[in-house]
């Protein structure tokens, strides 16, 4: 069996200032790519990482596009709730958010432990009886304050694989912002497909007997990670947990669709310069900067006013 995977689509209305392109004619060209890829390579179920929009509750016309691509696939999709996904990291929200609309409308699954949600999905393979059993961790306000927050029991039986699905800052390195590394936690899952960190990582990593993969985000909001081509994930699935993996690259990407730098029309003060610099060299504006901004400005020793006026900078910049 084969499954694909892939992560932050970001889909939204306008293009961020910082690119050159239209970004929605170039999502919905590689979300197209997307599905001849999953037709390629005979995928059976796809997995996503969350954020299937930029925000809670886009332009109608975004998620009728994104309706219709989805719904092109052909295929289950199975994920989870990612950080702009719904309001105030409250899953009560979704009924008013897009990604509810689309579980409501049956084009995806989503998991979750929380109240009225499917705490895992079992999924049986139409070839070799293989069974894949999902599990997650949607993004919450406190999933980066501990390592045990990833730990997942084994809902699989011992010979079935179970894949565990991640919306947040578990990473392959050390970052100034609050974060966890693959290397602290300990899960009985087989496999876990990260999203949240958009750059993503190179290779997948396997510690103890987990793999862990993070192919980086599909749309791509911000000047980081310049040199990365958005990609997926195909994932072989064989008898008793045995398993492959592979990315492909999108073809359609355009490869460096950003501005250089950080427009400032007006002259700052070096420590607004320096805040700026910091962010964009340490790839901060690849996550939610909202809420890591005053974190990692904080721990570096810029005041208050440095940290308020660098921070309208960026919202400048992404809207």
């Amino acid at each position: 069996m084969n499954i694909g995977f892939l992560t932050d689509i970001h889909a939204r209305i306008d293009t961020p200032q910082g690119r050159i392109d239209d970004f929605r004619t170039s999502l919905y060209t590689k979300l197209e790519e997307c599905g001849q890829i999953w037709k390629e390579e005979g995928v059976e179920v796809i997995g996503f990482g969350g954020d299937m929009f930029d925000t809670p509750d886009p332009a109608t016309s975004v998620v009728y596009d994104i309706m219709h691509i989805l719904k092109s696939w052909q295929l289950p999709i199975i994920g989870i709730i990612g950080s702009h996904d719904h309001f105030g990291y409250q899953a009560k929200t979704l009924k008013r958010t897009a990604i509810g609309l689309l579980e409501k409308a049956g084009l995806i699954e989503l998991i979750d432990e929380r109240e009225g949600f499917q705490p895992w999905i079992s999924y049986p393979s139409s070839i070799d009886n293989v069974v894949v059993r999902f599990v997650g961790n949607p993004h919450t306000y406190w999933l980066d304050k501990d390592p045990h927050n990833f730990e997942k029991e084994r809902i699989a039986p011992e010979h079935d694989l179970q894949i565990q699905l991640v919306h947040g800052d578990l990473l392959d390195k050390t970052v100034i912002w609050e974060h966890v590394l693959v290397s602290q936690i300990h899960t009985a899952s087989d496999l876990v497909l990260i999203g949240h960190y958009h750059p993503g990582w190179k290779d997948p990593i396997t510690i103890r007997s987990t793999t862990f993969i993070n192919p980086g985000s599909i749309g791509r909001l911000d000047n980081t990670g310049k040199h990365r081509i958005p990609r997926v994930c195909i994932i072989n699935v064989k008898k008793d947990k045995q398993f492959t993996t592979k990315f492909r690259e999108l073809k359609t990407a355009i490869p460096h669709p950003f501005k250089e730098k950080m427009e400032i029309k007006e002259e700052q003060p070096k420590d607004i310069e320096k805040l700026i610099s910091l962010i964009e060299g340490t790839e901060l504006s690849a996550i939610d900067i909202k809420s890591q901004l005053p974190k990692v400005a904080e721990q570096a020793g810029f005041s208050q006013e440095v940290i308020e006026k660098a921070f309208q900078l960026i919202e400048q910049a992404e809207n």
